[in-house]
């Protein structure tokens, strides 16, 4: 009999914790490939846009014509439907997620989305991680998707071309 208990002590309470695991594993998922797929949805947008507010499309811009870190952001009066450049997007934030014109996405209303964008070194460096003060021909982007069950986080790195 006590045998018996021990085993049931020692093999019950893993398989409670499966099962509680299995049951609650599709929601944590589910979220997660929507966070995912908002992220990659605004990303799509960001990336769509040009490098700086300065670029002509004809080549890298030099370094007196980008966009200083201070004032990476929306210029004054723009919105997301004339963001015209990447940086636009920084400090960018909305809850729920909508469309670029301001249309909400059904289904998502406990969603938020974010972005940061900031100067790395890059290159040679190969540090994409670390926020510079200064300009560089690299901006690091960072897509957040929150909702109550998860955070998804997208990062991309994009080249002064």
């Amino acid at each position: 009999i006590i045998m018996t208990i021990l085993v049931g002590a020692i093999i019950i309470p893993p398989i409670v914790l499966m099962i509680v695991m299995a049951l609650k594993s599709p929601v944590v998922m589910s979220g997660s490939i929507k966070g995912n797929t908002l992220a990659s949805d605004l990303m799509e947008e960001i990336l769509s846009k040009n490098w700086d507010e300065n670029s002509t499309g004809t080549g890298p811009i030099e370094d007196i014509l980008k966009t200083q870190p201070a004032n990476l952001g929306p210029e004054s009066g723009e919105t997301r439907p004339s963001f015209d450049d990447v940086d636009d997007f920084n400090g960018y934030e909305e809850s729920p997620p909508t469309t670029q014109d301001g249309s909400v996405i059904d289904g998502f209303s406990s969603y938020t989305r974010s972005v940061e964008i900031f100067y790395v070194a890059g290159g040679s460096t190969k540090d994409y991680d670390t926020p510079l003060s200064n300009v560089s021909n690299f901006k690091k982007i960072i897509v957040t998707v929150e909702s109550p069950d998860t955070k998804n986080t997208l990062e991309a790195v994009v080249c002064n071309r």
